[in-house]
């Protein structure tokens, strides 16, 4: 080590030239000023930035320099501003005779720029009761560029500055309804560098009596949480299944509930012998801050049948059908009924077997003859699919002057339709329903209207002239 220092010393020395005073590396901010110092025995002594003797190209880029001549001792100050594009530069200064002409070069120091400082690392919480405790750890910076603090911002709203990296935050009756959005920034001489966020619930039980529904269902019974907020999910259901008895235990069980978030429910479940006994179900709900407010048992007995079953055809694929519920406790809903149809349905009226009658006059005048028709049908059971009745009147010269169906509503069915003169036409009537078509009623007419009687003027035995003097 001692070679290795007189070595040096010797190189500082040689041919009259010494640096006496190294230029150092140095850490900045961004957009703060710096100055680089060298000092050495010589007739010069000149800056060296990125392997270039100062110049106003070098000058341009925010460096100034200036030179002192001291009884012989060269000192030169390199004045650099900390701009973006000047990190990680290269900074060395030369001091040179004339006489013998020789120049000696010092060490490279580098300028090191620190903007704003990426986001703290390992940020984490720990709640407890109304409070949270925040921890997380610095970010990189350079050596001798200090981190001077954290920004702590909470809910977009309250703003805290601290120079430790943990804090505890603390709340007054906080709402476990509400997500709460704390972020962490570092700070240093630049300003307030990127940010980590994190965001929780406060825990808490529901103040009041929250909404459980069990239901039973094929020998498991589920227990449906909802009407809680986020933090208000209970962390455990202890569910006592007792019989009819109130005392004999048939199920005691600690379920551990899962929670759907979109939905907002919790849900568990637990196997019982049978959803047909009577039994009585016991609940109790409680997260880390506590057990919720007692409820009452709830009590399951076997359902009674429904009543008053009734059906309707409202079409020819739809059925309606009605029934009357059973009387059960109000917090026990029904879950669900089983539709079972043993037999196929049979459609109680078929427009084959129906019974019709067509009656139907023809009233003519100078200018259009009118049908008038009366159409009898014999409506045998009102739960029966419905029936239609289609009327065509068509006529060989104008073709289908009359086209509609109409819904049979009443037993008999009237009205009336004009008709073109001079037309051989036929009145077609056709029943149907989803079971079937009747056959087709026609019945032909002409509307050509009958020629009035001709009154001849030629006498005869049975009509003899007439006197004009009678």
């Amino acid at each position: 080590m001692i070679g290795v220092i007189l070595a040096l010393i010797f190189l500082r020395h040689c041919a009259g030239q010494t640096i006496t005073v190294q230029p150092v590396s140095i850490n900045a901010t961004i957009n703060s000023t710096v100055i680089f110092t060298c000092e050495g025995a010589g007739d010069s002594i000149v800056f060296i930035v990125n392997g270039m003797a100062i110049s106003d190209n070098v000058r341009e880029k925010g460096f100034s320099d200036e030179t002192f001549n001291d009884n012989g001792t060269r000192r030169g100050e390199l004045e650099a501003t900390a701009y973006e594009f000047n990190n990680n530069t290269n900074i060395s200064c030369s001091v040179s005779t004339d006489d013998p002409v020789a120049t000696l070069l010092s060490d490279v120091a580098i300028l090191m720029i620190q903007g704003l400082l990426d986001s703290v690392g390992n940020l984490k919480h720990n709640i407890n009761g109304s409070s949270v405790s925040l921890t997380w750890t610095a970010p990189y910076t350079l050596d001798n560029v200090h981190i001077t603090g954290y920004y702590i911002e909470v809910n977009g709203l309250e703003k805290i500055t601290t120079n430790n990296t943990n804090i505890t935050l603390s709340a007054t009756n906080p709402d476990p309804c509400l997500l709460n959005n704390v972020s962490v920034s570092p700070i240093n001489n630049v300003g307030i560098g990127s940010s980590n966020t994190i965001s929780f619930y406060y825990e808490t039980i529901s103040p009041v009596l929250v909404s459980v529904t069990p239901v039973c269902d094929e020998g498991l019974i589920y227990i449906n949480v909802s009407t809680v907020c986020e933090r208000e999910y209970p962390d455990s259901i202890v569910v006592i299944v007792l019989g009819s008895d109130s005392t004999t235990v048939m199920k005691n069980v600690t379920i551990i509930p899962q929670i759907n978030y979109q939905l907002m429910i919790a849900t568990g479940n637990t196997s019982i012998p049978s959803c047909n006994d009577t039994f009585i179900v016991n609940v109790s709900l409680s997260n880390t801050e506590g057990t919720y407010s007692e409820m009452s048992p709830f009590t399951f007995g076997y359902l009674g049948p429904v009543t008053n079953i009734t059906f309707s055809i409202v079409n020819c694929s739809t059925i309606d059908i009605t029934w009357t519920a059973p009387t059960v406790d109000d917090r026990v809903s029904i879950l669900y009924y089983r539709l079972k149809i043993y037999d196929a349905i049979i459609v109680l009226r078929s427009a084959v077997e129906t019974n019709f009658a067509v009656i139907y006059t023809q009233n003519q005048t100078v200018t259009v003859s009118t049908v008038n028709y009366n159409i009898s049908i014999a409506i045998e059971s009102t739960n029966g699919a419905p029936v239609y009745v289609a009327f065509t009147i068509e006529c060989n010269e104008t073709g289908v002057v009359y086209d509609n169906t109409t819904l049979v509503e009443t037993a008999m069915l009237t009205g009336s339709v004009p008709v073109p003169l001079y037309n051989d036409c036929s009145f077609i009537t056709v029943v149907s329903n989803c079971t079937g078509i009747s056959e087709l009623f026609k019945e032909s007419f002409n509307t050509t209207p009958p020629s009035a009687p001709t009154i001849s003027t030629t006498p005869s035995p049975t009509n003899p002239p007439t006197s004009e003097s009678d």
